[in-house]
């Protein structure tokens, strides 16, 4: 009898035990996927400043190739306007010249590709918050998720390195 106590309570430590350390492999799983929307979070942000970056350059070229007759307000629009569309509809374009249809263009291709990793890492991170909200719902204690969203906000507002 003793040896059948002792064996169950092995089998009941052992099923404690399994239950708590699936529970913090998932919750690991969830700081995971918390971790990555903020990584991709950052990465948008460096997107968006490089490409910041990229059209300032690119339209300090556009300003030295300006032909002159281009009316001051429209040569502040021309040099000020990040958006290779807009660009285009400004009344001066026609006499803008190659080299600078090119830059544009360049431009152009340069914010497409940009646009979409942008809206890639947007819709990763929809599937990661799903993920999140889908473990969730698989956690019995509300202590625990209430935790848990502490601290998956404490991940996704930390600040970018």
């Amino acid at each position: 009898m003793k040896n059948l106590s002792l064996k169950i309570s092995y089998i009941l430590t052992a099923v404690i035990l399994f239950v708590l350390l699936s529970c913090k492999a998932e919750y690991v799983e969830i700081h995971q996927w918390a971790r990555d929307i903020k990584i991709n979070s950052c990465t948008i942000n460096e997107i968006r400043v490089k490409t910041d970056s990229v059209w300032s350059i690119a339209l300090k070229e556009v300003e030295k190739l300006l032909p002159d007759g281009i009316p001051d307000k429209e040569r502040e629009t021309i040099i000020n306007l990040k958006n290779a569309h807009l660009l285009r509809n400004v009344d001066s374009y026609e006499i803008l010249g190659d080299s600078i249809y090119a830059i544009i263009a360049k431009m152009e291709a340069y914010d497409i590709k940009m646009a979409d990793s942008v809206r890639t890492l947007n819709f990763q991170n929809q599937d990661l918050e799903m993920k999140i909200e889908n473990a969730m719902t698989e956690i019995n204690s509300p202590e625990t998720i209430s935790q848990l969203r502490r601290e998956i906000n404490d991940i996704k507002s930390d600040t970018c390195l």
